[in-house]
């Protein structure tokens, strides 16, 4: 019973580990940082043998907003698949790639404040 209790902890341990070998590659594609739009792709060859939950394309866009000067997180506000042509016979497409467009949640921090400093002469004015 022990022996066979061991074995199986070692193969879910020898899973786990094969698992996280191969991670899902997310790369950033550009963006337009004045929008606070974020683009992360991957590739499908590599995502095949990859558990999506490995792989956190939110995270890596929150970190992106935040390099942007944004303050919330960034959701989802689109995706789209494009053929990507790596070699081979022509007209043939290897990879499929899909991007997802992640628009960043606030306004960048420095133009929040020139804004507040707007309205707080605004109102010096009317008093």
């Amino acid at each position: 019973m022990k022996t066979r209790t061991l074995s199986l902890f070692l193969l879910l341990f020898a899973a786990a580990c094969a698992q996280k070998n191969t991670p899902v590659q997310w790369q950033y594609r550009g963006g337009d940082a004045k929008k606070g739009i974020v683009y992360l792709s991957y590739d499908h060859a590599e995502f095949q043998n990859a558990r999506a939950g490995q792989a956190s394309p939110q995270l890596m866009a929150d970190k992106r907003c935040r390099q942007l000067g944004f303050q919330k997180a960034a959701r989802v506000q689109g995706s789209r698949s494009e053929c990507v042509r790596k070699g081979g016979m022509i007209g043939t497409c290897s990879v499929t790639r899909t991007t997802y467009e992640y628009l960043c949640g606030e306004y960048p921090a420095p133009v929040k404040k020139e804004t507040a400093k707007k309205t707080g002469k605004q109102k010096s004015k009317k008093k």
